[in-house]
């Protein structure tokens, strides 16, 4: 059975979207996301991305301390702290509120404990992403970018070093030889 592809492609990409299964830019009702209103009108006022980044930024950080966790976004309103998923959650379901598609993007470095997940947004037809984590290349990244690889590339930086590559997963396979070699990680293992 061959593949077409754009499937191949979507394959060896890093970015995974949630969508809602109903129409394209609806409004997530409170209902829709189980929070109370009090709960719901918090996540209403982050209108913009930028809001949303201060508030994410604000959100103290979860260590984990008493063993792994992936909080609810009920649970991070609650806490005010979260780790990379759960500020990625919230983040996607305030973007969703404000009619937004929820869409999140996960790259990860196989040489490293380094994984991120960002929600990604869209302004004028340029792409750009939220962060919730204490790694300062990490952060978010205004929309400035055409397309979702301009995107995912411009986190690249991070999962590498001279000492040691780092490949994210999601950013090689989009890379082509002779961009690896450039970078000077050969070819992919």
């Amino acid at each position: 059975m061959k593949q077409s592809r754009a499937a191949n492609r979507a394959a060896e990409s890093s970015i995974y979207t949630f969508r809602q299964p109903c129409k394209k830019n609806r409004f997530a009702r409170r209902e829709d996301l189980g929070l109370t209103a009090t709960e719901f009108a918090e996540l209403r006022r982050l209108d913009t991305p930028q809001k949303i980044q201060a508030y994410l930024y604000g959100l103290g950080q979860n260590f984990e301390v008493s063993g792994e966790t992936c909080k609810t976004v009920r649970e991070v309103l609650r806490t005010r702290n979260a780790h990379c998923i759960e500020g990625a959650m919230l983040a996607a379901c305030a973007l969703w509120v404000q009619g937004e598609a929820g869409r999140c993007s996960w790259t990860c470095a196989r040489c490293a404990t380094t994984t991120m997940w960002s929600p990604l947004f869209r302004r004028h037809g340029r792409w750009g992403a939220l962060s919730k984590t204490n790694g300062i290349g990490l952060r978010s990244r205004d929309p400035v970018y055409r397309t979702l690889r301009e995107l995912a590339i411009s986190y690249f930086h991070e999962y590498c070093n001279g000492r040691q590559p780092q490949d994210a997963a999601g950013i090689l396979p989009s890379l082509r030889p002779a961009a690896r070699r450039r970078v000077g990680l050969g070819e992919r293992r």
